[in-house]
């Protein structure tokens, strides 16, 4: 294992075989960064006094690996929500948004999944026998026993499972996301930081317009006709980056004959 060493108040940095760092820390707390580059860009030494020795553990590109962003066609895949609360309210919400076809199972549900229209509801505790037609599952029950459960249950039948706010029960996670019409922008810090991605979100809103939306369909509409009347792809490619910068500058200018003209 490589050592690193700082000079002056850093004091001398060790990584260990375990992915600890030990480190003599002199004079209190310290900002150390880009510790070891593409790993840690910023950390933190808490002050212990006068001259020590501490472990501390590091998190970064070689101890977890991220979640692959795979966006996947929900409408009429049946999906199995289990809870009928507040946090199984929210899940049927992003759902309901991408058109699955969503049955909840619950002895009881709040009013506002009551009042869900197009979905079905059950009335009773789960059954394995109902996870048999599922493509995947939502454990959104209030009991953490209950979700780890449904998720084994899952597991040995190959289901796609997620279950909230318990990490290592999931096979996928929910991102944070902004949709407009066929266009989305999804973010995830691997179940690390809800912070982050909602500070992400709230960035990418402004411009993620409802005339982006309808942009991005009408450019979908041409495709076949720029496919049969263009030659090249790069060509195309000039042809949509064009019909883009009129849309985003006034989109009723994308009329039929303007676009015959370009």
């Amino acid at each position: 294992q490589s050592k690193l060493v700082f000079y002056g108040n850093y004091g001398e940095w060790l990584n260990n075989p375990d992915g600890t760092v030990e480190n003599v820390i002199k004079n209190g707390e310290r900002d150390v960064r880009n510790l070891r580059r593409g790993n840690l860009s910023v950390w933190k030494a808490p002050a212990i006094g006068r001259s020590g020795v501490r472990e501390y553990k590091m998190q970064g590109r070689s101890g977890k690996m991220a979640y692959f962003p795979m966006f996947v066609q929900l409408k009429k895949k049946k999906c199995l929500v289990i809870g009928g609360g507040k946090i199984a309210l929210r899940k049927i919400e992003v759902l309901k948004d991408f058109e699955a076809d969503i049955t909840v199972i619950a002895p009881e549900m709040i009013t506002q999944i009551r009042q869900i229209d197009q979905i079905c509801r059950i009335f009773r505790t789960f059954m394995e026998k109902d996870f048999n037609e599922a493509d995947f599952v939502i454990a959104a029950t209030d009991d953490q026993k209950t979700n780890h459960e449904i998720s084994q249950i899952c597991r040995r039948k190959k289901i796609p499972v997620n279950a909230v706010d318990q990490k290592e029960d999931c096979s996928f996670i929910f991102p944070s996301y902004v949709k407009e019409g066929e266009v989305v922008a999804a973010f995830s810090s691997g179940g690390q930081s809800p912070m982050i991605t909602q500070y992400l979100k709230e960035k990418i809103k402004p411009n993620l317009t409802e005339e982006l939306g309808q942009i991005a369909q009408i450019l979908g509409s041409l495709r076949a006709f720029a496919k049969s009347c263009i030659a090249t792809e790069q060509q195309r490619k000039e042809f949509y980056k064009e019909l883009l910068q009129i849309g985003l500058e006034d989109i009723d200018s994308l009329e039929e004959q303007r676009i015959n003209e370009i």
